[in-house]
């Protein structure tokens, strides 16, 4: 008795320290799509209507960006997004809970009809660090992959109704959607060179016309053939203003000619947008005792009434009281310390 009453004075000690800060809105639900993917910073969008780069990208749907680093616009910085996925959710599994994780996911997983699941084990060396898992959505309804997210239906709703089960029933490390993801590559290069591959057999007959076309558009223009028995290659040197015009011009001459920029690359990275944290969701709405949209230290004494009431035998204890946001199977001073922790992170800015 005399323990419990030193934690439900160190509890309001807390409570009275803290209340100065105000309500904290316990609203953490991210739109599927709220900032689609946009220039990195000093970049513009380059439209590139003649797929200069889609020889980089493996012929993927995929968005450009340019920065030119001179003032003859002959040095640019590229960045290209593609391989763009949608509900992308990745989950850390406590190595302990791959059954019931699988259970659940199981339930859940035709009616979320995702195009894509994989799991890596546990480290066997470090169990404690869980298994991974990623789902995503990857093809609109007709079976493309694609850069618009208006197409696209969003699964957040539910993924977060399944993440919520895994969570209670302590399956989950860490769990993160993105309505939005891509892969990002930044390249660079100098003294433009573009590739262009004829698809025939000219054997390196057409320097001369492929010279009197890009000298139309770069007056530091330059051919050179480098075919093979099965590659019909040539390296036309051309400036990056030129560079889609005359591949627009070259395929209007040789319609089967496909015309690629050599890109030095440099890094790669994953960009997202919309993204939340799934278990913060969850518990600061789990926090809000009363629903009213913020996380306030009246949450905390609610469970404090609601326990002191239980222990009295004025009202009696749930299985499922909303009450027990530990979800520890009881409603307790745990309960009340939890709900202020979250207040105090919120208040902080760390969540």
């Amino acid at each position: 008795m005399r323990k419990t009453k030193k934690l439900l004075s160190m509890l309001l000690g807390s409570m009275i320290a803290v209340s100065a800060v105000g309500s904290i809105r316990a609203e953490a639900l991210a739109y599927f799509v709220d900032n689609p993917l946009e220039a990195p910073a000093g970049y513009v969008e380059y439209n590139d209507t003649s797929g200069l780069f889609a020889g980089i990208v493996n012929n993927n749907v995929y968005s450009s960006y340019i920065k030119f680093l001179d003032e003859d616009e002959e040095s640019v910085e590229i960045w290209l997004y593609y391989d763009f996925t949608y509900n992308t959710t990745r989950f850390t599994v406590n190595h302990e809970k791959i059954a019931e994780f699988d259970a659940i996911y199981e339930k859940y997983s035709a009616e979320l009809d995702m195009d894509y699941y994989k799991r890596e084990g546990a480290p066997s060396n470090k169990p404690e660090l869980g298994a991974k898992v990623i789902i995503f959505d990857q093809y609109d309804e007709n079976g493309n992959k694609t850069k618009d997210p208006t197409v696209m239906e969003s699964k957040q709703e539910l993924i977060s109704e399944m993440t919520a089960e895994m969570y209670k029933a302590g399956c989950l490390l860490d769990a993160e959607y993105s309505g939005m993801a891509a892969l990002g590559m930044k390249g660079f290069h100098q003294s433009l060179v573009m590739f262009v591959n004829l698809n025939g057999q000219t054997a390196g007959s057409e320097i001369e016309r492929l010279d009197e076309i890009s000298a139309k558009y770069y007056d530091k223009h330059k051919v050179i053939y480098d075919g093979t028995e099965t590659l019909d290659l040539y390296y036309v040197r051309v400036g990056f203003r030129e560079a889609d015009e005359l591949a627009e011009e070259i395929k209007e001459v040789y319609p089967d000619a496909s015309c690629d920029i050599g890109v030095f690359l440099n890094s790669a990275e994953t960009v997202a947008s919309g993204t939340t944290d799934l278990i913060a969701e969850i518990e600061e709405t789990a926090c809000d005792i009363d629903e009213n949209g913020t996380v306030e230290i009246t949450d905390a004494t609610a469970i404090l009434e609601s326990y002191a009431n239980t222990a009295a035998g004025i009202a009696a204890a749930s299985a499922e009281n909303p009450m027990d946001v530990n979800g520890d199977g009881a409603v307790g001073i745990d309960d009340a310390t939890f709900v202020l922790t979250v207040y105090a992170e919120l208040a902080a800015g760390m969540r």
